[in-house]
């Protein structure tokens, strides 16, 4: 019995001592394409499917809008993450679940021409709290390039940002990333 014991104990401890990388850098090259903003991440993996990590989101968007026509944002984010993975395959991949905070700061021009006045400037101050969650897929090539989609949904607490805007927004995109 002794032998069966510390046989299962010590396939234990391989088990546990399995190098996998605990950090991630990502880049989400969708929005780069799409809207001209860059958002770069870094998770460290505090366990097989668990990682925390922190974003910048650079000349950032609400709800996709584009900076064309009259409107013009001049954002930039930051926001830390909790990620749990449930694929079991590979350590953090498959389909994951993100809780996040994430802090706005900045602000969105729009021209606004009324029939019969001169063309005026509004300036809304996009400084805003946003607590929200995501989901998203991500493939694991060899424990070291990862790829995947994620959508994410969040709620705005600056007084400024829900009087002109709502306070639901929704973002997503296709980032790619490299484990080490």
């Amino acid at each position: 019995m002794a032998v069966v014991v510390s046989l299962l104990g010590f396939s234990g401890i391989q088990a546990q001592s399995e190098e996998i990388p605990y950090n991630e850098v990502n880049y989400n090259l969708l929005n780069t394409i799409l809207f001209a903003s860059a958002e770069v991440g870094y998770e460290f993996f505090i366990d097989y499917d668990q990682s925390i990590g922190a974003k910048v989101l650079i000349n950032d968007r609400r709800n996709f809008r584009s900076a064309s026509g009259s409107s013009k944002y001049s954002t930039n984010s930051l926001q830390l993450n909790y990620t749990y993975y449930f694929g079991v395959e590979n350590p953090g991949s498959g389909i994951y679940a993100q809780p996040f905070i994430k802090y706005r700061f900045g602000s969105f021009k729009e021209e606004v021409i009324m029939l019969g006045t001169e063309p005026r400037q509004i300036k809304t101050k996009m400084d805003s709290f946003i607590i929200g969650a995501g989901v998203g897929y991500e493939w694991n090539f060899s424990n070291s390039f990862v790829m995947g989609p994620y959508l994410n949904i969040g709620r705005g607490f600056g007084k400024e940002v829900k009087e002109r805007f709502s306070a639901l927004e929704w973002y997503g995109g296709f980032a790619i990333g490299y484990r080490f």
